[in-house]
């Protein structure tokens, strides 16, 4: 896919708005889960992007037990905005941008250039 479908663009530059109790439930525990942020749409249109990197990650070529327990839980690829020009839309999302400063008054955003 090299362009989100209209209606995935637009679920992504919908406002974002935080469910009552979210914020309490971050600042208590630390994170917050949050259902139905995006439409499955959207969910599917980078599922398999998503998928894809994952299976092509250098970190799963390592044998699961010369992980870390972390590296057995978690595949991490870093700027995927810059390497697949698709992800762009997700990762500089509106809705997900409002929901990150709804969620915490001092929020930093980092850039890694």
């Amino acid at each position: 896919m090299t362009t989100l479908p209209s209606a995935v663009a637009a679920d992504l530059a919908a406002p974002g708005v935080l469910e009552d109790g979210v914020v309490t439930a971050f600042e208590r525990d630390g994170f917050a889960r949050l259902s139905g942020v995006v439409d499955a749409a959207t969910v599917a249109a980078f599922a398999p992007i998503v998928a894809d990197v994952a299976a092509e990650s250098a970190q799963t070529k390592i044998p699961p037990q010369q992980r870390s327990v972390y590296q057995r839980a978690f595949v991490q690829e870093v700027n995927l905005w810059q390497r697949i020009a698709v992800m762009r839309p997700l990762v500089f999302s509106t809705k997900l941008a409002q929901l990150a400063a709804a969620a915490h008054e001092d929020l930093r955003v980092a850039a890694d250039d």
